[in-house]
């Protein structure tokens, strides 16, 4: 049976469904729908979060008697909550915020599970005057922090994490992270971003005799089976967009996911991967399969430039093995290696 970490909390958390996503900017997502893509297929991830709530309402509305029925023993329950309770006078700081944090504390531990609380994902909000950063939740952080303390309680400092991140790359750039016009709810490339924070500091929290999962530094790759059974071959767009989905799995399918013959299709446009049209038995060119190479392994982030090719003279087509080439060239500038994958890339 797998260990579980069950999520609650509010909107920066929540998964978001859509139907049809064809610019990864224009997303609310919250990085517990991303956390699966850093834990891989050792630990199941149960996200109950939903957008609006605070300490008082995950309760009355029936959020945490759900979470409830699936904790099991061991298992770890994530607590973060801040962005809602502090807009309301009854859930002040060092009151009743802090009063229904302690009592979801002590009810976790009643059947057997590990709590641990996360300070409120930090907001993109700076000052006009002076251009200085406004930390509107310290208090709010401060306080989960002091509780944890108190009570011996895991804590995830993800507002002090998240608040460092933002002053260091500044309000302009760290608003590629964040849905348009919006300096608290994260795009897909922020939820990515933020669920790393969090993988990171639960490698540290979780210690090794308790953890079945070689936590990685960072998500697993494996080079696709279909790509190492025929290296001659020429790819096509239909094998990129499969490979790019195996090797990143930024939507991967859960138990709860049906199977797609046009599942690469869906993903590549989710993701913006789908840089040309649908005729996929056609072969790619390597300049396109870079791309998409590129904006998966990192993780959407920017590869060392060093990597590419200084003539840039790309070639109409390559073939498998030039292919899983590539992966290895770029794998190896991100500091990937085979020691450090697990045994599948898929989430729960």
């Amino acid at each position: 049976m797998k260990r579980q970490l069950l999520l609650a909390g509010d909107s920066t958390v929540t998964n978001r469904v859509s139907t049809v996503r064809t610019e990864s900017d224009y997303c609310h997502t919250g990085w517990g729908q991303m956390l699966p893509l850093y834990t891989g297929i050792h630990y199941k991830v149960r996200n109950f979060a939903q957008s609006g709530l605070t300490t008082d309402t995950f309760r009355q509305e029936g959020h945490y008697d759900f979470l409830l029925n699936y904790v099991k023993p061991n298992d770890y329950v994530l607590f973060q909550f801040g962005h809602n309770d502090q807009k309301l006078p009854e859930l002040k700081h060092n009151g009743r915020y802090r009063e229904n944090l302690m009592t979801y504390i002590q009810e976790i531990r009643e059947k057997n599970a590990i709590p641990i609380l996360v300070t409120p994902l930090a907001r993109n909000t700076w000052h006009c005057e002076n251009n200085e950063y406004n930390d509107l939740l310290f208090d709010y952080a401060e306080s989960v922090l002091s509780l944890c303390q108190e009570t011996n309680t895991p804590c995830i400092d993800l507002h002090k994490i998240s608040k460092n991140w933002i002053q260091e790359n500044g309000r302009e750039q760290v608003k590629h992270y964040f849905y348009p016009g919006d300096f608290t709810h994260p795009n897909d490339h922020g939820a990515f971003k933020i669920a790393g924070f969090v993988y990171e500091e639960l490698k540290h929290l979780i210690t090794p005799s308790e953890n079945p999962l070689a936590w990685s530094d960072c998500p697993p790759s494996k080079i696709p089976k279909f790509l190492r059974e025929n290296v001659h071959k020429t790819l096509t767009r239909e094998e990129a967009l499969r490979t790019v989905r195996e090797l990143c799995a930024y939507f991967a399918q859960t138990e709860e996911t049906p199977s797609s013959d046009n599942m690469e299709i869906i993903v590549a446009r989710q993701n913006g991967y789908l840089l040309f049209d649908t005729h996929l038995d056609d072969c790619i060119t390597e300049k396109d399969f870079v791309t998409l190479l590129q904006r998966g392994l990192s993780g959407r982030e920017t590869i060392p430039t060093n990597v590419l090719q200084p003539n840039n003279h790309w070639k109409s087509t390559l073939t498998h093995q030039e292919a899983i080439d590539y992966i290895t060239l770029f794998e190896n500038a991100l500091n990937y290696t085979e020691d450090k994958t697990s045994p599948d890339i898929a989430g729960s």
